[in-house]
């Protein structure tokens, strides 16, 4: 019976010791958002991964929706499903530094067997007020059009 209450008392004491330190994982200091686009022509549905969490299925000319996470470095991953295979293949995996305030566009190019990741970083757009605002952006992704010029009316 005394040794099962020293036991209790020390496993008590080491479990009260464990919980009053502080964390050492970083502390993040904001947020920014992240999403991808599929520009390979010839690939099935990608699946656009933070770490090896889903951010969502992104066929070719599609954009998956913007996510949300805070300020640290994280490995996306691009995942594809190949017929006649249970799981599924790993395209590319790109490592990127989220900063706080900032939008990153992840755009997949290439080919599915050689694929390349354009990143753009641009600030998050900051809302004062009730003002109106409209703001474009275009990019060119295709290798076999060469240069384009973009007019917008």
């Amino acid at each position: 019976m005394k040794r099962i209450f020293v036991f209790l008392a020390c496993a008590g004491t080491f479990a009260f010791a464990g919980c009053t330190s502080d964390s050492a994982l970083p502390n993040p200091t904001g947020k920014g958002t992240v999403r991808a686009i599929n520009a390979i022509p010839d690939s099935n549905e990608i699946v656009f991964k933070i770490e090896e969490r889903s951010l969502g299925r992104i066929g070719y000319k599609q954009s998956s929706s913007p996510a949300t996470y805070d300020d640290f470095e994280y490995n996306f991953n691009f995942d594809t499903n190949v017929p006649n295979q249970d799981d599924p293949r790993r395209v590319i995996t790109v490592p990127q530094k989220i900063d706080a305030g900032r939008e990153y566009v992840l755009a997949l190019t290439g080919s599915i067997e050689n694929p390349t990741v354009t990143t753009w970083a641009t600030d998050l757009r900051q809302w004062d007020g009730t003002e109106t605002v409209f703001e474009a952006r275009f990019a060119h992704l295709s290798v076999s059009l060469g240069d384009i010029d973009v007019y917008f009316d």
